[in-house]
This record gives structure tokens, sequence and C-alpha cells, in this order.
């Protein structure tokens, strides 16, 4: 969850920054809040609190038959991605 709300924070602040200067002073009281926030309640270490997790809900594939003909579309699953590359190989598939 922490993850997640690492992500929404930078998709609804980051991404409306123009400099990297900007970005990185959001990243760092992002990174300090989490600290805060959640460190001592959780007991987690900083490692495991700094996550750098995607989500997309495209991830997921449909489900087809031998002869290549869609049985079922690909569910619409808002989720933690594997990386960036990850993400950027499913888009241009999509795109393809």
């Amino acid at each position: 969850m922490i993850g997640l709300w690492r992500h929404e924070a930078e998709r609804t602040f980051v991404d409306k920054l123009i400099t990297h200067a900007d970005k990185k002073i959001f990243m760092d009281m992002l990174n300090k809040c989490t600290k805060e926030k959640f460190r001592d309640a959780l007991g987690y270490e900083d490692d495991m609190l700094l996550t750098d997790l995607h989500f997309a809900d495209f991830q997921r594939d449909e489900e087809v038959d031998e002869y290549g003909s869609v049985l079922s579309e690909a569910p619409f699953v808002y989720e933690a991605c594997p990386s960036i590359n990850g993400i950027k190989k499913r888009v241009n598939q999509r795109l393809d």
C-alpha cells in the first residue's frame, strides 16, 4: 500500500512539475514524509519504504484459444508492474 501511495503521489504531483530541481525537491519531501510516517509505525527499513513501484491496469493478457481467437478480454486490474521496461514493452505491444 505504501508503494501504491507513493506512486499516486508521484503521478499527481511530479508529473505536473517542469524542472528536474522541482521534481527532486518533491521526491525528497515524499521520501522524508514516508520515513517519518511509516518507519516507526510499521517497523520497516528505508529500503522497504522507499519503493519505486509503478502501477498500471493494462498488464494482463487476453485469453486466446489455440487458433488465436479471443476467448475473453484482458481484465483491467490496477497492479504493480514488474519494471519500467516491462511497462514499455507492454505499451509497445498494445500500440502494435
